[in-house]
């Protein structure tokens, strides 16, 4: 029979095993979460993601000017639509590092380029017909970009002359276009 225990003994005993166990858990919780970590390493090194392109400063801005179009511009695109005029909305002009949208942009047959405005209240003050004609020279200086302003249509009276005048300005159309970037029969 063996030798027995006394009860400081039994408990250092019992100390030591709960101490061993609790080593070996910990022993695996570290393996485990190694492991982890080289599964990562390597999926990173097997499966490198392609690098997303980079957005333009001001593309974003574009976009958004896009999709808050006032109603006034909605209704002067859907009219130039049904003149099948081709046009370009919230078009960016980059002049000395500023970049400008206009609402709509518009070549004529014979390469002229214009931009037609519409434009509402703020452009009634002083600040903004003065900022509206630095804007309209350096597009003309630079780019040779004609600009036709005009105030919001309060009627479909004032819509037809506005539409009116931009066909006065020959633009390119689906009929006398030589290669129609829209899906329309000619």
């Amino acid at each position: 029979m063996g030798i027995k225990k006394t009860w400081e003994e039994k408990k250092l005993d019992a100390d030591y095993r709960r101490l061993m166990a609790q080593r070996k858990r910990d022993k695996k919780k570290l393996q485990k979460a190694q492991s982890k970590e080289k599964s990562k390493k390597c999926y990173k090194k097997k499966y490198k993601p392609t690098p997303r392109r980079q957005k333009k400063k001001g593309q974003d801005f574009g976009n958004l000017l896009y999709h808050t179009r006032t109603e006034h511009e909605l209704k002067l695109s859907e009219a130039l639509f049904k003149e099948r005029i081709i046009f370009e909305e919230q078009y960016p002009i980059r002049c000395h590092g500023v970049t400008y949208y206009a609402d709509f942009y518009i070549e004529n047959v014979f390469g002229e380029k214009y931009v037609i405005e519409l434009d509402g209240y703020g452009h009634r003050t002083k600040e903004g017909r003065d900022k509206d004609d630095r804007r309209n020279a350096v597009m003309f200086n630079v780019h040779h970009i004609k600009t036709r302003r005009f105030w919001n249509p309060k009627s479909n009276a004032a819509l037809e002359r506005i539409v009116d005048a931009i066909c006065e300005l020959n633009p390119r159309t689906i009929r006398n276009d030589v290669n129609p970037s829209w899906p329309f029969d000619t």
